[in-house]
């Protein structure tokens, strides 16, 4: 069965890549081929990934589900990043829950039970579940109904062993003076015992063996900060667990890849107006977004696909619906090479013309045509078409959980001024002190100095010290 998953990891592999990262049959041939940012092992991220899912949720991803955690770490993000993303997923909250009912109550939760405690565990952690039902009615029915029943119940599913004179002696003294039941067990469930057993627990089911003595303080001391969660996220982020990982689906053992460089992105908050990038990290200024208008159009964006590609750098494309419909293809180009996808309108009409009505349509129409083709959710950004807006615009925008992207400096290639014209009107610092959202284009009408500026742009912003942000 290993020997049949691996070989399927790695079929499941290529068609990735043939299907996300080849450049697509219907698109002109690119100059050179379009590297990824960073190369990685696809089927040996996938095994990573199914076997974290594995652990944490109960059962493995599909490979559709899979590809979701392949992108971060592909842009970067950290394995322990990726594997705290897999432990937030409903079904790994759900399979957590389930734990903490067979652990605390002795059976299996109920559908109704489980959802609400999931979303009890996504907005207060794993450890409120627990004390919940440790603290509950059902509990206290198990330990007799009697205080002292209680605690000792408690000291066996969360200490592995009866309460101690002393220990019992003390608890229910402290119930009888008025304490809640709530308070007890969360302190029970904080003391170092149950906490260390608790991370026994994870190095068994993460590294499938027994913690070490400074690993078990180390780990032990890290769940009072980060949770449960968190130390087996740490826990399936080493290189123990990749290389468990590998060998669990046939393959052999490794150690942790190295990590990609960090892509940075800034993702504008529903219904803010947004005309210059915010500091992302440790950066605050010279920073800079490359984002395009009007396409996608069959002559002009592969060829800017290209040269971003040369680059190694990611845009955002505000795409008009009805140029998103003629040329799907592009659209998914565009995704698969790391892209995002905004919209543009749908006919890219001076919306205020338009009534509510009208300006609906084009905004919400937009964004159904691209989703359809990119993925649902795959939309949070919008531009309105020349940049006029109004109350309106801002309203309908924020009611489909957009932010209304506008730009820092215009280097007016849409007016095609010559290729030394767009560079330098977009090196302009005046209006955004150096954080700069570039408004370009790749559709509508003739974009060949757009196309030629493009690389000397980059390099004149590279060499002024910009690093690039991908904004949505």
């Amino acid at each position: 069965m290993n020997k049949f998953r691996a070989v399927w990891y790695v079929a499941a592999a290529f068609l990735l890549a043939a299907t996300a990262l080849a450049p697509l049959a219907t698109d002109p041939a690119p100059a050179e081929a379009a590297p990824a940012l960073c190369q990685r092992d696809t089927a040996s991220d996938l095994r990573w990934i199914s076997w974290a899912h594995l652990n944490a949720a109960g059962f493995e991803p599909t490979l559709v589900e899979s590809a979701r955690w392949l992108t971060p770490l592909g842009e970067g993000a950290t394995y322990l990043e990726v594997a705290a993303s897999i432990g937030s997923t409903d079904g790994a909250l759900a399979h957590r829950v389930a734990g903490l009912y067979r652990q605390l109550l002795e059976r299996t939760p109920g559908q109704s039970e489980a959802a609400g405690w999931v979303a009890t565990a996504r907005s207060q952690g794993s450890t409120t579940v627990a004390v919940e039902l440790a603290a509950s009615a059902e509990a206290y029915s198990r330990g007799g109904d009697t205080d002292r029943g209680w605690i000792n119940r408690l000291y066996q599913v969360m200490l592995g062993r009866s309460a101690d004179q002393g220990g019992s002696q003390y608890w229910t003294g402290r119930l009888a003076a008025g304490v809640d039941r709530r308070s007890i067990a969360a302190a029970i469930w904080a003391t170092p015992a149950s906490i260390r057993r608790r991370t026994e627990r994870a190095y068994q089911v993460v590294l499938g063996r027994a913690g070490d003595q400074g690993g078990l303080d180390y780990w032990s001391a890290t769940t009072t900060m980060f949770g449960d969660e968190g130390v087996e996220a740490a826990l399936t982020a080493t290189s123990t667990a990749w290389g468990r990982a590998q060998q669990h689906y046939g393959a052999p053992a490794a150690g942790l890849p190295p990590l990609c460089p960090r892509v940075l992105r800034w993702m504008p908050a529903a219904g803010t107006i947004v005309r210059t990038l915010q500091p992302v990290g440790h950066l605050g200024t010279n920073l800079a977004t490359l984002t395009f208008d009007d396409g996608p159009d069959p002559t002009w964006t592969p060829q800017i696909l290209d040269v971003l590609a040369r680059y190694r750098i990611r845009a955002t494309f505000f795409m008009v619906g009805s140029a998103a419909q003629r040329y799907p293809d592009l659209v998914r180009r565009i995704v698969a090479e790391g892209h995002h996808v905004a919209i543009h309108t749908m006919t890219h009409p001076n919306l205020l013309t338009l009534g509510r009505a009208g300006q609906y349509q084009q905004i919400a129409g937009s964004k159904n045509v691209v989703e359809s083709i990119a993925g649902a959710g795959s939309v949070s950004c919008f531009r309105p078409p020349y940049g006029n807006r109004n109350a309106t615009t801002d309203s309908i925008a924020a009611e489909l959980g957009l932010a209304t992207i506008m730009w820092s400096r215009d280097g007016r290639d849409w007016a095609r001024p010559g290729a030394d014209s767009i560079v330098s009107g977009n090196l302009d610092t005046r209006y955004d002190g150096g954080r700069a959202i570039l408004l370009l284009h790749d559709g509508g009408i003739d974009r060949s100095q757009t196309v030629a500026a493009l690389p000397r742009l980059i390099d004149a912003l590279t060499v002024r010290g910009y690093r690039f942000v991908q904004i949505c």
